[in-house]
Order: structure tokens, then C-alpha cells, then sequence
């Protein structure tokens, strides 16, 4: 049954007035997966905000939003700037509306991906999410960690209050069920606005599930974890995360190049993901302070694009710096804690974010930055290629458009105890 909170119009109407755009990092990190995308499906797409959004900022492709509630859609559709015009609105939810294999990616926004109560639920909507992928197409969604226990705040001393442009009020609050024992947190939501004669009440049932649990769900559907983040700066997963951010692929059956693919350093081939991550203000992750956008910086490396090679490596081909550049040779970044363990055990992904982040601190006391990078080495103690590519995604992420020229290697074993990731570079700096 769909909570009521979505199914009635007076409620639905309320939800881009109190979550409007952008009002939550995630809108970024989303946006840019779908912008990559040529066809994507959002599951559980309430009003369509991510959708609509795609579409006014130019994306061409095919959208389609799918919910349970006819509310949340029918406020979507009607959309005053008429950006739900370009969206395909579908009334059922992944086990009554079938697709197959339609789409580039599918996303869950929203935290959506907690409605799924029961282990039987959880594998039905992850089978008919593989079903609706092509090959190599892709699956993101989020769910919080249970180990940060949000729903300790979700009480009335920590409302939502919004006064939209037009002095429309609009409150919601949350009450838990207590106490709260194993996965399943029950709670009441209640609402005011100008709109309504009086408060409003809506109950809800989510799931919590850890990290690990939801790993296996993925691998016995026949998904396979790329990356997961513990925030929308795709900071590493943590036990004390407030997210697990997941990007998830349905495997393809062989490696070759075709539509929205693009070449890697180790020669394969996957589907296209964002070039640029949002560094967003979070109280417990401040943006990157070398992500300064002052472009007068006189910079000593030159990157060089070979034309008679192919243009779909994400990579220049060369690089090269003045004679009068200071060299700075980094040893390699690995991904340790300040306390000397590795973090991210296990995790490919996770330990490349911190590879970066440990070479950023490197460079910043040489008095240099990712900018300044004239080539790199990415080491992954791995003979599968998904795994290397993993690592890669988030290293190629992190340099953006100073893709410099990198070589990506599987190797037997790195140094330190569970390491997997291992991050060597060279930089180039003109000193005034």
C-alpha cells in the first residue's frame, strides 16, 4: 500500500515545496549519472523532480519515471514549467510494469530503495532492475546506514519548515515508533501548510540495511558493485557514512565497445559515468580546498591529444612541462588512515577515494594540487578487470577534465595489510 503521504494530491503537492531542487546534494550526483545516460528508468520517481530537471538542463534521451502513487505523477505531469511534457510518466511499481533490457541506467533517489521490507521484495525489484538493463547498464540508488541511526532525529524538535517564494508555508514532522529492534523503523509524519485545513498525518514503514547484506542482495541478482560512498562528495564508505551510496552494473557478456562506452587504460570497455563529482558542502565533509576555480593560475603542465589515436581513452596521450617547471615525485598514494590501518577493506572503489584524498594532501605540502599532475599509475591488486576498472572510475572522476596521461595495472600485492589500491604520480609546478 502506498503511504499516504504520496497517494493523496494535497499531500503530493506538498513534496517540491519542502524538497525542492537542489535543496539536498544528491540532486548533483544524480543529475550528472543521468546526463551520461541515453536511456534512464527512475524508480519510485514521485513528482519527477530528477527527470524534469534532466530535461530542461538539455538532456535528449529517453526518460522514465515509474511510482506507485498516481498523486506524485499526476503532480509531475502537471509541472507549471512544462518540463513534464518531456517525460514518459508510468503508474505501477518494478513488479507490475515489465521491462527489458531498455535501459542505459536506473536509478532510486530518495532513500526509495528502504520501502522494500522483506527479503522477497528486495530480491523481486533487484531481479526486475537487472531485467530492465542493457548490458554494462547501470544501477544507483542509495539507503541510510544503519550504524548512523537517522531516525534518532526524526522527532519534532527537528522539523522541515519552508517558506516558498510566494510566502507559502509548508511543516512536516516525524515521530518514531519506539523502540525501534532489528531492520524496520515505523514512524508518523506529520504535516501543515496554507493549503491545508489542518494537520495532516501519514504513516511509513523503512528498512535499514547494512552494508554488507545489501552486497550480497546485489551479487545474487546478478549485479555487480562498482562503487559504494558514504556521501555525495563519493567520500569512502565508513562505519559512520550517513549514506551507502551504490552504483551497481548488470554485467555484460563480453567486453566491446558500442553506444556511451568508453575506453579505460587497460584497453576494456564500460559504460559511460560522470566526469565531474560534486564536491558539496556537508558539516562533516568540507568541500576539497584544491578545487579552487581561479583560472589565472599559470599552470607548467600541457596536455597533449594525439589525433591519429583514438579519442574515446579518457586520457591524454601525452604530457609535458617547461624546463623551468620544479618536478615533484610522489610516492605512491595509498589508502591509509592517519592511524596507519588501510581503509575501505574490501572495497576497490573506496580505497581509490582515499588514494586520491592521501595524494592531495601529498601534493598540497609540495605546494602543488591534482592540477599540477603530469602523469599518473593506478596499481590494483586484482586479476578481474571490473575490479580495476572500479578503481579507475574513481581516480578519472577525481582529476575531471586534467585527465592526464595514466596507466592502469592489475598487479599480485601492494605493501600493507588489505590493500588494494595504489596511486603513483608525478607533478609539475611553475614557482613565482
Amino acid at each position: 500500500m502506498v503511504d499516504r503521504l504520496f497517494s493523496e494530491r494535497k499531500l503530493a503537492e506538498l513534496y517540491d515545496v519542502l524538497y525542492p531542487w537542489n535543496c539536498s546534494p544528491d540532486d548533483a550526483f544524480y543529475l550528472d549519472l543521468v546526463m551520461e545516460a541515453s536511456s534512464v528508468l527512475d524508480v519510485g520517481c514521485g513528482t519527477g523532480l530528477l527527470l524534469r530537471r534532466a530535461r530542461e538542463v538539455g538532456h535528449t534521451g529517453r526518460l522514465r519515471g515509474l511510482d506507485p502513487a498516481a498523486a506524485m505523477l499526476d503532480v509531475g505531469r502537471a509541472a507549471g514549467d512544462g518540463t513534464g511534457a518531456g517525460v514518459e510518466w508510468v503508474h505501477g511499481d518494478l513488479t507490475t510494469v515489465p521491462h527489458d533490457r531498455e535501459f542505459d541506467l536506473v536509478v532510486m533517489t530518495g532513500h526509495a530503495f528502504q520501502v522494500f521490507l522483506t527479503d522477497d521484495e528486495v530480491r523481486a525489484a533487484l531481479a526486475a532492475v537487472r531485467t530492465a538493463l542493457v548490458d554494462g547498464g547501470r544501477f544507483a540508488f542509495e539507503t541510510r546506514n544503519p550504524a548512523a541511526r537517522a531516525w534518532e532525529r526524526w522527532t519534532p524538535d527537528h522539523p522541515r519548515e519552508v517558506v516558498d517564494p510566494n510566502g507559502f508555508r509548508a511543516r512536516c514532522e516525524h515521530r518514531v515508533d519506539t523502540p525501534v529492534e532489528g531492520e524496520l523503523v515505523s514512524f508518523t509524519t506529520t504535516f501543515t501548510a496554507d493549503s491545508l485545513d489542518g494537520p495532516e498525518t501519514s504513516r511509513s514503514t523503512l528498512r535499514f540495511l547494512d552494508a554488507d547484506t545489501l552486497t550480497r542482495f546485489l551479487e545474487e541478482a546478478g549485479l555487480i558493485v562498482e562503487a559504494r560512498y558514504g556521501w555525495w562528495d563519493r567520500s569512502p564508505l565508513t562505519a559512520e557514512s550517513p549514506e551507502i551510496i551504490v552504483i551497481a552494473r548488470r554485467d555484460r557478456p563480453a567486453p566491446g565497445p558500442g553506444p556511451q562506452q568508453r575506453q579505460h587504460p587497460s584497453g576494456s570497455y564500460r559504460m559511460a559515468g560522470p566526469r565531474h563529482p560534486q564536491y558539496l558542502e556537508h558539516p562533516d565533509h568540507p568541500e576539497h580546498p584544491d578545487e579552487g576555480t581561479d583560472q589565472t593560475v599559470a599552470r607548467a603542465v600541457k596536455l597533449i591529444r594525439a589525433n591519429a589515436l583514438s579519442d574515446v581513452a579518457e586520457y591524454a596521450y601525452a604530457a609535458t612541462a617547461p624546463p623551468e617547471a620544479r618536478l615533484i615525485f610522489l610516492a605512491g598514494a595509498c589508502p591509509l588512515n592517519e592511524d596507519g590501518s588501510t581503509a575501505a577493506v574490501g572495497d576497490y572503489a573506496g580505497q581509490a577515494a582515499k588514494a586520491v584524498e592521501n595524494m592531495r594532501v601529498a601534493l598540497e605540502a609540495a605546494g602543488a594540487s591534482l592540477e599540477d599532475v603530469i602523469s599518473t599509475r593506478v596499481l590494483v591488486a586484482s586479476n578481474r578487470q571490473e575490479d580495476l576498472v572500479a578503481a579507475w572510475e574513481v581516480v578519472r572522476d577525481a582529476f575531471g577534465d586534467h585527465d592526464v596521461p595514466s596507466t592502469l595495472m592489475g598487479v599480485t600485492v601492494l605493501g600493507y595489510d588489505d590493500q588494494l589500491v595504489e596511486i603513483e604520480g608525478i607533478a609539475a609546478v611553475l614557482d613565482s
